[in-house]
């Protein structure tokens, strides 16, 4: 198989990967606290790190050379705190939000994380990306104002859209660091917003309920946070970081179709509406990776 072609297959199952993170965090957010629900997703990250680890030792592929150094080390910091508030105010934001919605507006990862990586790292933003974004923008602002004598999808909707703006740090300060070994920054990453979530859960007065959400909570993590990561640093190196991210632009609409057949919803006419600006902005989005190597 070329590497392009592997490189898409990646960013799909990416994608596909991530996408499972609000359908089954909704089916089991009344048996985990919110906090504790984020710890665990990230400490099934530092599992994939570490075992991601182990294998390089075993198969001999560690290369001291790829450690972080000391110059990264502001940046992964910075990754992890990021982190740590995206998946915690998602995690709430689920609490008040229906899943399908709560992932549309998970959408604006894209624009968050263009606008940071212009305005931040004077990165440049191609007039298909613009337009991309707007039409975005324009889908997550009617989704968020659906229905306005709703306080709590109000709510919802506010903590649903500072995640994907945490996300977008994120995802910025990452790629400052995603050159090296993934398998150290991953782990590192899932162990710190794992512990962040943990302490602020137990300082709040969250505690334990049941054990059996804590497994799937873990599973969870290593699938669509751990693993969904590793996908997309080698989609990176073999498609360019353009092409990866359109591709894995469809976790939200798998995660839409999932919400849709698992909560058996039925959205108000401006989730349809958002869903079709979403589309057309996702459109424009791709359009840009497809034609990023033309304009250099």
């Amino acid at each position: 198989m070329k590497k392009s072609t592997l490189g898409i297959v990646f960013a799909i199952l990416a994608a596909l990967c991530y996408s499972l993170v609000n359908p089954i965090n909704k089916l089991i957010n009344s048996d985990i606290s919110p906090l504790f629900s984020a710890s665990m997703l990230y400490f099934g990250t530092f599992l994939v790190g570490l075992i991601y680890f182990l294998v390089q030792i075993i198969f001999k592929k560690y290369q001291s050379k790829d450690n972080l150094e000391k110059k990264d080390i502001p940046f992964l910091l910075l990754a992890i705190l990021f982190h740590s508030g995206a998946a915690i105010s998602l995690m709430f934001g689920l609490t008040y939000l229906s899943s399908s919605n709560a992932s549309l507006l998970g959408s604006f990862e894209l624009i968050s994380t263009s606008l940071i990586a212009f305005l931040l790292f004077k990165e440049n933003i191609s007039k298909w990306l613009w337009i991309g974004i707007i039409f975005i923008f324009g889908a997550c602002v009617i989704i968020s104002q659906g229905d306005l004598e709703n306080l709590n999808f109000s709510i919802g909707s506010i903590l649903c859209l500072i995640s994907p703006i945490c996300f977008g740090f994120a995802n910025n300060f990452f790629k400052k660091i995603s050159h090296k070994n993934p398998a150290i920054s991953i782990g590192l990453i899932g162990l710190g917003g794992g512990l962040i979530s943990l302490i602020v859960g137990f300082i709040v007065g969250e505690r334990f309920v049941s054990f059996t959400p804590v497994i799937i909570e873990v599973s969870v993590g290593m699938i669509s946070y751990g693993i969904a990561l590793i996908l997309f640093i080698y989609a990176e190196r073999f498609v360019g970081a353009s092409k990866t991210s359109a591709f894995f632009s469809l976790a939200p609409f798998i995660a839409i179709i999932l919400s849709l057949i698992i909560f058996q919803e039925v959205p108000n006419y401006t989730f349809y509406i958002g869903l079709g600006l979403l589309v057309i902005g996702t459109i424009f989005a791709s359009l840009d990776a497809v034609l990023e190597k033309k304009r250099k």
